[in-house]
C-alpha cells in the first residue's frame, strides 16, 4: 500500500510543476487573445476588466519583461494586447518599448474607458503610452 502511495504522491507533485510551469505562459495567452484594452474601473460598478487584471498578474512576475515583449512581437497578439504590453514595459522602464516600430500600424483598436466603448488608431496610443505611460 506505501508503494501505491508513494506513486500517487509522485505523480502529484510532477503534476503540480507542470502546472506551475506553464501558468505563466496561459496568462500570456490569454492577454495575446484580450479584444478590448481598458487601465482603471469600467461601468456602473467600477470593476477591472479581465485583460487589466491578467496584465497585472504578469507584471508581478520576475520574467514579466520578457512576457511583454512576446506579447507586444506576438504574430498571434491583438493589437488591443500589444497597448497591455506597451503599458507593462512602460511600467518596468524597459527600454525595449522604444525599439518597436508602431507608425505603420493605423489599425483601430477597442478603448473602454468607464463606461464608453469607443475605437482609436493603434500607433496614437502606442505614441500617448511611449510618453505618458498608460494612468
Amino acid at each position: 500500500m506505501s508503494f501505491i502511495k508513494r506513486s500517487f504522491t509522485v505523480l502529484l507533485l510532477t503534476f503540480s510543476c507542470a502546472t506551475c510551469a506553464s501558468a505563466h505562459l496561459s496568462q500570456q495567452e490569454k492577454l495575446e487573445k484580450t479584444h478590448y484594452f481598458s487601465i482603471g474601473m469600467n461601468g456602473f460598478v467600477g470593476k477591472i476588466s479581465d485583460g487589466e487584471k491578467i496584465y497585472r498578474e504578469i507584471i508581478k512576475d520576475s520574467k514579466a519583461e520578457k512576457t511583454f515583449i512576446n506579447i507586444f512581437k506576438g504574430e498571434n497578439s491583438t493589437n488591443e494586447a500589444k497597448l497591455y504590453a506597451a503599458c507593462g514595459l512602460y511600467t518596468l522602464n524597459s527600454k525595449e518599448l522604444d525599439s518597436f516600430p508602431h507608425e505603420n500600424n493605423n489599425d483601430y483598436v477597442t478603448f473602454l474607458q468607464g463606461d464608453i466603448l469607443y475605437k482609436k488608431r493603434f500607433n496614437d496610443v502606442i505614441k500617448s503610452i511611449r510618453s505618458n505611460g498608460c494612468n
